[in-house]
């Protein structure tokens, strides 16, 4: 599953044609970049690889499950 999108702006609040995509597993981002790299997206090509990966605890209190998070890179150049 998809936990979070983060899409790039400019200064001018207009779209860079990249996006950072968090996932909440490894094997669900592996399978997004071998799926999406290369396709098109309104005839052009889109570049998709991961970009970094960090561990973080969710839950309040003495628990929580830890989860791996793993982000996306996205571009769709102009």
């Amino acid at each position: 599953p998809i936990i979070n999108v983060n899409l790039i702006l400019d200064k001018y609040k207009q779209s860079t044609g990249r996006a950072y995509i968090v996932f909440e597993d490894q094997h669900t981002a592996q399978s997004f970049v071998e799926k999406m790299n290369g396709q098109s997206l309104d005839g052009r090509t889109i570049n998709v690889s991961l970009a970094s990966a960090s561990g973080k605890k969710s839950g309040g209190g003495g628990g929580g499950a830890y989860h791996e998070f793993v982000s996306c890179r996205f571009d769709h150049n102009k």
